[in-house]
């Protein structure tokens, strides 16, 4: 329902809506929850693929034990959500003081978790059609292969993951959920800090820049 309000009138439900800190954290949780869950099925299946290669090429696979590589994951995942979390919070604090407009720290970190009722929208689908539908192809290994050809055939393998349909209608979906998010920042900015429209279009070019545009492309440069 709320993310239903968020989709139909964000400024209205973000204006009318009492402070609620703690059911606030809930979105927060069920999204780092379902990218968890998500990051558990793809990684195990592809362990499952390479420790067969490896077998089948006659070597013992250099893998981290399956259940510390699941906690080592999730908690890299966990990690990084909250992390991002905060620091989309904090960029409307910061634009906020730039803009010289009045600061209110715990309303604008509530209603930047409300937020996140809408990336829901998306994360749930995606962690169902993942467990439907991702089923990777075994890896190829010649025989006799030596362990340096082994990795080599690895790094190759999971850069072809990364460019399958699937993953790609899921990272574009990501991203436009994304961009979603920053336009719901924007009206938080209006609501909390007092924007004007075309400061909150600044603002925004800005959220969409860092927190959209940059994890995008960064990766190809590094």
């Amino acid at each position: 329902m709320t993310a239903v309000r968020l989709l139909d009138s964000p400024i209205r439900y973000m204006r009318s809506r009492p402070s609620m800190p703690w059911m606030a954290a809930l979105p927060i949780l069920l999204h780092i929850g379902t990218v968890s869950a998500m990051g558990v099925v793809v990684s195990g299946r592809i362990n499952s693929v390479v420790a067969a290669a490896w077998e089948e090429a006659g070597r013992t696979a250099p893998v981290i034990p399956a259940p510390i590589a699941v906690g080592i994951g999730v908690g890299a995942t966990v990690a990084a959500g909250l992390v991002m979390f905060w620091l989309k919070a904090g960029a409307l604090a910061l634009l906020s003081l730039a803009a010289l407009k009045p600061v209110q720290p715990r309303r604008l970190i509530e209603l930047t978790a409300v937020a996140y009722w809408t990336q829901l929208i998306w994360a749930i689908p995606a962690l169902m059609v993942t467990i439907l539908l991702f089923d990777p192809d075994p890896m190829r290994v010649p025989s006799g292969a030596s362990v340096f050809q082994m990795r080599g055939l690895f790094e190759s393998y999971m850069q072809d993951l990364t460019q399958t349909p699937l993953e790609g209608v899921l990272e574009l979906t990501s991203r436009m959920f994304g961009l979603w998010l920053v336009a719901l920042q924007c009206c938080v900015l209006r609501v909390v800090s007092g924007f004007s429209i075309g400061g909150a279009f600044c603002a925004g070019v800005v959220l969409t820049v860092v927190f959209v545009i940059a994890p995008t492309f960064a990766p190809r440069f590094f």
